[in-house]
């Protein structure tokens, strides 16, 4: 009888002795044994495995419950759906990363399938992956085989139920009802801006000097052109400052002429609660049903898709998304009208289709997307099926600065003439300021992401590598938010460390960056040596092309690339791009 073991995240040698590995899958990435791994079989057939995802998803906005779909079950107002702001539907994997596991169970599935498996022998600390598995593959028999870790997760149930999200929801509405007293303070025939409330130098924004990484190169043109600027800031909720601060730096910064900051936390009012409240209560009453009534429904018997559910429709980001709406309607109505130009930081994020379906609504706005990132690969968030139902949730044009957004998007876009895709000039783009362009030193530089667990997973890896390798010299440039502490890695404690940009003005021998960020691929095109090291239980999410040469998964492979001798030219043509300034001056004369 065929059968296969399934190994996830836990010391293999230590724990169990296997005679023979062709029957063996890695449910992460094969770090010292050669193990077939689940990750490197989806990622060799990536796009079915997307196309699997992206089928498995919409199988799940279609089904019914009391005869609606799902997305049907949760309109907010005028059939514009919850659904479209929940995690299924935005298929983030940086927000929800157990699509991760997912994905790994439909590659299982596939597996299993043209293997003819009939029993699945499991090693786990996850005490859920059976049941997870079980409910999304039928005709298998599983044995489970716990394997207990330091590292267990424990469930916070207090966060998980009806008080603490009614909790949460009166605690948003408290801690914002002092900022509706505050004026939204708008200039005449103005480009509209939204972002993040972040971002930013704070310390020069309470001086009154707004010195944004995302607009540094964007308002001198704009200030050119003696035009003027709205931005209505979105803050997220970020705990690193607070509510008087918030206040005290848009006071500052509104002393420019000709360019205004605003919170969009300032629509907030009592009305904006006692809609939350009524739909949130009406939707939990919902959850619970379907919940009883529907209990053998994959949806509910899946601990993953279950906990998207709630998130999506009852949970935190559902009360957060039910805000965002509302704040979005109130803003557009009372105060955006006569707004001709809109444009925001464009991610494919659930609360911008929120934004833009008031927009339309309300104003005449043309509405356009910066995408300033690269779209990877594997961000799900770009792999949409855009419809004519569905067309009023997207921007009117999509500016970005790489390749990619041409070559992703338009896979999408290709049946709709009416969405435009213009590539500009970077506004964001890596400063490299070397002394001597030729000379270059014997040290290698780390560079951490914004994403802790990435940086966490390269700095554990760098860390053992110099037990065995200690005449290799590492600094490091952690990401400005980054809050991890060096000296946690006893071999890393003692290097150098830069908190500004000054390394990026000495040229390094090689260069490690984790696989989330941009950096990468911006080395990458510089022609210095970098290597982009992989995360143990994540897809690939880097935007460097996905046939590199130097993925890293392991020590080996890290003294690898950092001995190769090999040229790093960059492969890439440039392309065509768009001046800002004729931009601007087509939106000048629409203003």
């Amino acid at each position: 009888m065929r059968q296969i073991i399934v190994l996830n995240n836990f010391n293999i040698n230590n724990k169990v002795n296997f005679l023979e590995k062709k029957n063996i899958i890695n449910w992460n990435r094969s770090v010292k044994n050669n193990y077939r791994s689940i990750l490197t079989y989806i990622e060799s057939n990536d796009k079915y495995f997307q196309k699997k995802y992206i089928d498995f998803i919409s199988k799940i906005k279609r089904s019914y419950f009391l005869k609606k779909k799902i997305n049907q079950s949760y309109i907010i107002q005028n059939n514009f759906s919850l659904w479209e702001m929940s995690l299924f539907e935005e298929k983030s994997i940086y927000k929800t990363p157990q699509i991760n596991d997912l994905i790994k169970i439909l590659a299982l599935k596939e597996i299993i399938k043209i293997e003819k498996i009939k029993i699945i022998t499991i090693y786990s600390n996850n005490k859920k992956l059976k049941s997870d598995i079980l409910s999304l593959i039928d005709n298998i028999e599983i044995k489970f085989n716990y394997i207990k870790s330091k590292s267990d997760k424990k469930n916070i149930f207090f966060r998980n139920n009806f008080l603490y999200f009614t909790f949460y929801l009166i605690k948003f509405y408290i801690k914002r009802f002092k900022i509706f007293t505050s004026e939204c303070q708008l200039k005449e025939n103005a480009i509209l801006i939204f972002d993040y409330f972040t971002f930013f130098d704070k310390t020069k924004a309470l001086n009154g000097k707004f010195s944004s990484s995302y607009w540094k190169n964007f308002l001198p043109i704009i200030k050119k052109n003696k035009m003027n600027l709205n931005f209505i800031h979105i803050t997220l909720d970020e705990k690193n400052f607070h509510l008087n601060k918030k206040l005290n730096i848009i006071k500052n910064l509104n002393k420019s002429k000709n360019i205004s900051h605003n919170i969009l936390d300032t629509q907030i009012d009592f009305g904006i609660f006692l809609s939350v409240l009524n739909i949130f209560l009406k939707n939990y009453a919902k959850y619970i049903f379907f919940k009883i009534r529907y209990s053998n429904n994959y949806i509910f018997k899946n601990s993953i898709l279950h906990k998207m559910f709630i998130d999506s429709f009852v949970g935190v980001w559902s009360i957060k998304n039910l805000y965002f709406f509302f704040m979005f309607k109130k803003l557009s109505i009372n105060h955006l009208k006569d707004n001709k130009i809109m444009i925001y930081v464009n991610e494919f994020h659930g609360w911008e289709k929120s934004m833009i379906y008031c927009l339309r609504k309300n104003t005449k706005s043309t509405i356009c997307g910066i995408q300033f990132n690269p779209i990877r690969n594997w961000d799900l968030r770009y792999k949409f099926q855009l419809t004519k139902k569905n067309r009023e949730l997207y921007p009117d044009i999509i500016i970005g600065f790489h390749k990619s957004t041409i070559k992703q998007l338009n896979k999408v876009l290709s049946n709709y003439a009416n969405l435009e895709i213009t590539i500009a000039n970077n506004l964001r783009p890596l400063l490299l300021d070397f002394k001597n362009k030729t000379k270059k030193n014997d040290k290698i530089l780390i560079i951490g992401d914004h994403d802790d667990a990435s940086t966490i997973s390269l700095l554990k890896m760098i860390n053992a590598f110099l037990v065995s390798n200690k005449f290799y010299t590492f600094e490091y440039k952690p990401h400005p938010v980054s809050k991890i502490g060096i000296s946690k890695f006893k071999n890393l404690s003692n290097i150098k460390v830069f908190n500004d940009n000054t390394c990026f003005k000495s040229k390094y021998s090689a260069y490690i960056v984790s696989n989330k960020t941009s950096l990468g691929l911006e080395l990458l095109n510089s022609n210095l040596k970098t290597g982009v090291m992989l995360d143990k239980e994540s897809l690939n999410l880097s935007p460097v092309d996905k046939h590199y040469q130097f993925f890293i998964q392991n020590g080996s492979e890290l003294k690898n690339f950092i001995e190769n001798k090999n040229d790093y030219n960059s492969t890439n043509k440039k392309i065509k791009t768009t001046s800002w300034f004729n931009i601007i001056k087509v939106w000048k004369k629409k203003l």
